[in-house]
């Protein structure tokens, strides 16, 4: 009896044991015809490729991998359409590929291969080319002013944009055949162009990068402009005389940009009395403008004249206003009042010859200025 159940059991673990053996063999049919025999190879993708904008041009650049298999790469765009080659040997830690485009943004697919011809997954990457489009738009630094001393030009800058990398100037220096360049950096608030040319145009093209992986610089369209030769010209060189003084209210006050200060002639001098300035260079006189000062306005000149010199030997010059031989003088207190001269005449002594009073018999001037050009 305890035979037979011992037989009884082994035929049943043998019974099983068969059972297993023909279940694992359908199982093998069943995906046979989805093996490929000695299995797919798929050569190492690029990893992190990155794209550098150009103008009309991009460059793909990555690190060329561990996968010694690897011997070019292809890179499409246009939906597979059009493509290029790129080599990688075993000796190159970067690969790169200057691809010349038309202005566009782009989706690029880059695939690896090996000398088999196996291909790799693809990756896809984005790319700008910028072009005429993009930089006709782009903007040229803004220049807030420009001052002209006589010599030296003086450009005052508005704060550059984050795209800005230089400002690109040409101009001519007096006396100096053909033109020279300077690069403004964006930090550069007020450059100064020494000896500038007033003759010659000032032309300057702002230089920027629109992005920080660019490999091009891109050029806003130059600006050419010629600097206006006519300006309020600096008093911080001009020396000044008197006929006669008050106190310590002395002629160097009509020019020291303070109203609140003024020339002030002796009390009891009479008419006529002056003022002389030396500008310290000749000056083509367009205009001037005299200021009174605050108290008792009415207490000062009425009519004067402009005389004028180029040096401090020969004898002066008149220089009326149209119509008339005198110019007159508002007794409005802080009020700039400004005179045209006619022919812009030059000089670089002038005198202020003051003929009469409205109601006094001296004289006081808070401010006088020159608005004209260096010759």
């Amino acid at each position: 009896m305890f035979q037979m159940k011992n037989i009884a059991y082994i035929s049943v673990i043998l019974t099983g044991i068969m059972l297993g053996f023909s279940s694992c063999k359908k199982q093998e049919d069943i995906y046979k015809d989805y093996v490929v025999s000695n299995g797919l190879v798929y050569p190492g993708p690029v990893m992190n490729p990155i794209a550098k904008p150009g103008d009309r041009r991009i460059e793909i650049e990555w690190k060329r991998g561990v996968d010694p298999r690897v011997v070019k790469a292809r890179i499409f765009w246009n939906n597979y359409t059009d493509s290029v080659e790129v080599a990688c040997s075993r000796d190159m830690d970067i690969v790169s590929k200057i691809i010349p485009l038309p202005e566009n943004t782009y989706t690029f697919m880059i695939h690896t291969y090996d000398a088999e011809g196996n291909v790799s997954i693809p990756v896809e990457l984005q790319g700008r080319v910028y072009g005429p489009t993009y930089t006709s738009m782009l903007s040229n630094r803004v220049l807030l002013s420009t001052v002209y001393d006589g010599s030296d030009l003086t450009l005052n800058w508005h704060d550059a944009e984050k795209t800005v990398v230089g400002v690109n100037l040409t101009y001519s220096e007096k006396n100096v055949t053909g033109t020279k360049t300077y690069v403004v950096d964006p930090s550069e608030m007020v450059t100064v162009i020494p000896r500038f040319d007033m003759n010659k145009p000032l032309i300057y093209s702002t230089v920027h990068k629109p992005d920080f992986l660019a490999m091009d610089l891109l050029y806003a369209i130059p600006i050419e402009i010629m600097i206006d030769p006519w300006i309020t010209i600096p008093r911080s060189e001009w020396t000044a005389e008197h006929s006669s003084v008050h106190d310590s209210n002395v002629a160097s006050r009509a020019i020291d940009g303070n109203p609140g200060t003024f020339w002030h002639s002796q009390a009891q001098a009479q008419y006529p009395h002056w003022l002389t300035f030396d500008m310290k260079k000749v000056i083509k006189v367009r205009q001037m403008t005299l200021v009174m000062r605050a108290e008792s306005p009415a207490n000062t000149f009425r009519h004067f004249m402009l005389q004028g010199r180029l040096d401090g030997e020969t004898d002066w010059t008149d220089y009326p206003p149209e119509g008339t031989d005198y110019y007159s003088f508002e007794p409005v207190g802080l009020s700039r009042q400004t005179f045209t001269v006619p022919g812009d005449p030059e000089m670089q002594h002038i005198r202020l010859w003051f003929v009469n009073s409205h109601n006094q018999i001296y004289a006081v001037l808070a401010e006088f200025e020159v608005f004209g050009a260096f010759k």
